[in-house]
């Protein structure tokens, strides 16, 4: 993922919240990251997240919105007047989001720029402290409001979608990662504008693990992590971490990413030594026929001891296949197997002549 941003708004009024975050900014995790996930997560353990081929990120949104609360009187009206009438019928409301996400490459059917909605439903309480909460005429900031198991904070970024890991999980698992959250309403006077009121949106929620997104040995669940003693207690798909409200953190999201084949990038690794080793011969074959005669040009099965010709393709697909890729090491390597094979000499001197392997006949 290069770039996610985050909207959320009440009953698809304007939108209340809106934060994003780029890779830069994404938080530096400990090689074992994806290995505590899957420890305290079963689901997203099978689900593969600790796979070694797969990229696992950590994007923090900032805990307030970057921008104020663009509603009209009229729109404030009328999203009072909803709540008021959720509260009285005891029904319940809704709060959607919307992701926007950008990853490196996509596919044909699935483009680099992607788009995720959720919508939660809140119950008549929690309507009703919305209601005081924007209702309020003065600048007293109110209790936080909350909202329990608002999103989920898995994505899973593959080839063919971009999707909420209880999506893509089946029924079962859907919900058991939902993080609870809390919204705050925050006045302050307009420095622009003498006696005017600016608003906007902040929301924490509930951290990954005990005390915050990155475990260090504070942390009760670090015995579990670190030597897998006592994780029961630590499951947080079937006991949710619930810290008190004051150790919430900025809304953050965990992408797990495959490797999206690009067009740099077509061919898989595992059949990079073959597609070397076929290129290789045929043009060293086309260069024999093209500079020297038959006689003079042996072929390679008459090499003594192939061996270090075969530890070269090696090399190439060691460097090719390296993070990062090692193309300086790759061309050099490659350079060096056409210079044999356009050199009978060079070819027999590194793999020496075939009549050396055959036993002298013993005298009887």
């Amino acid at each position: 993922m290069t770039y996610l941003n985050a909207e959320m708004s009440f009953d698809s009024r304007a939108g209340a919240f809106q934060s994003s975050v780029g890779q830069g900014a994404a938080t530096p995790l400990p090689p074992s990251y994806a290995s505590w996930l899957a420890m305290t997560r079963p689901g997203l353990g099978v689900a593969g997240v600790a796979v070694e081929d797969r990229t696992v990120q950590l994007l923090q949104l900032s805990s307030c919105s970057s921008g104020l609360w663009p509603i009209s009187p009229q729109g404030r009206r009328r999203l009072l007047e909803s709540l008021n009438d959720t509260v009285a019928r005891n029904a319940t409301f809704d709060v959607h989001m919307v992701l926007g996400v950008t990853r490196e490459s996509g596919t044909a059917n699935s483009g680099n720029l992607q788009s995720l909605t959720t919508t939660w439903s809140g119950d008549s309480t929690t309507a009703a402290q919305l209601f005081d909460v924007i209702n309020a005429t003065d600048s007293t900031e109110r209790p936080p409001v909350p909202l329990l198991g608002f999103y989920s904070p898995f994505i899973m970024n593959q080839a063919s979608n971009v999707a909420f890991f209880g999506d893509t999980a089946g029924p079962g698992q859907r919900g058991r990662d939902a993080v609870d959250c809390s919204l705050v309403l925050r006045s302050e006077p307009n420095a622009e504008c003498d006696g005017g009121v600016v608003r906007y949106w902040c929301m924490k929620c509930a951290p990954l693990f005990s005390r915050g997104n990155v475990p260090n040995s504070s942390y009760p669940e670090w015995e579990c992590l670190t030597n897998g003693i006592g994780c029961a207690q630590y499951d947080y798909e079937a006991h949710p971490v619930t810290p008190d409200v004051s150790q919430f953190v900025p809304m953050s999201f965990v992408t797990v990413s495959d490797r999206v084949p690009t067009r740099l990038n077509l061919i898989p690794n595992v059949g990079i030594l073959a597609l070397y080793t076929t290129f290789v011969l045929a043009v060293g074959t086309m260069l024999r026929g093209a500079f020297g005669g038959a006689v003079k040009n042996p072929p390679i099965d008459d090499i003594g001891d192939p061996q270090s010709i075969l530890n070269h393709i090696t090399l190439m697909e060691i460097a090719r296949t390296a993070e990062p890729p090692e193309f300086g090491v790759e061309l050099r390597t490659y350079l060096c197997l056409i210079d044999f094979l356009r050199s009978p000499e060079k070819l027999l001197a590194v793999g020496g002549h075939r009549a050396e392997n055959i036993p002298e006949k013993k005298e009887q």
